[in-house]
């Protein structure tokens, strides 16, 4: 079974969602809004609920403040390339990689 690093344990429920879309997606870069649209068009769900803009928006700034993504120029956003393989195996991992 894969451990994911202490930092991404320290993370929000949600941004371990946003981090694990950006990870799968990677090296594509994507904004905010097509991360949650993404994310519901797959059905993850956080407490049963789908995330809203706001949420994501929010963990975006949480995951570029712990160095897991990183914005772009316009509205894009990208995971670092030293996170790519370990969001994409905890999304597998817990089942939001379909």
């Amino acid at each position: 079974m894969f451990t994911p690093p202490s930092s991404y344990a320290s993370l929000s429920p949600a941004a371990r969602l946003v981090a694990q879309a950006y990870g799968v997606i990677a090296p594509h870069e994507l904004p905010a809004t097509r991360c949650r649209t993404l994310l519901a068009e797959a059905d993850v769900r956080l407490l049963g609920k789908r995330l809203a803009i706001e949420g994501v928006r929010a963990a975006i700034n949480e995951l570029v403040e712990a160095g897991m993504v990183a914005r772009r120029p316009g509205n894009g956003v990208v995971a670092v390339s030293q996170w790519w393989l370990a969001l994409t195996r905890v999304a597998h991992q817990e089942g939001n990689l379909e």
